[in-house]
């Protein structure tokens, strides 16, 4: 398996996630892209992180009143976006190791089809 190297301008965090990735699959082009984004995503959550931590989780808002940081609001949308990335890479699992990309996409759509039918039944719709 050839190294790949990390894209300029990571930090520690997206680095790591970079090299446990790329030692351990190999990715195309587009897979790249993706596993791009998710590691500046993961620098961008420290970022915010240590934001949130350095100012509280609450904060003055514009007429005086506590608010909710909006850094933590950005870091769980971060994660939730980070999560978005890492699941669309599509990366088997210790489990599924054996089913390439195209099996796993197909055996979690029929386990969807197969909720969906049954919840109806079970239900009564």
């Amino acid at each position: 398996m050839t190294k790949v190297r990390a894209p300029s301008g990571l930090n520690a965090r997206g680095k790591a996630f970079w090299a446990l990735i790329t030692e351990g699959f190999e990715l195309d082009s587009a897979e790249l892209e993706v596993l791009k984004e998710a590691c500046r995503t993961l620098d961008e959550i420290d970022a915010l992180k240590a934001a949130a931590d350095e100012h509280g989780p609450m904060v003055k808002g514009s007429t005086g009143q506590l608010v909710v940081n909006p850094a933590l609001l950005e870091v769980r949308q971060a994660r939730a976006a980070f999560e978005r990335m890492v699941k669309a890479l599509a990366l088997p699992s210790e489990d599924d190791e054996h089913q390439t990309a195209a099996e796993r996409s197909i055996s979690e759509d029929a386990s969807k089809a197969a909720q969906a039918r049954w919840g109806k039944r079970a239900s009564g719709g």
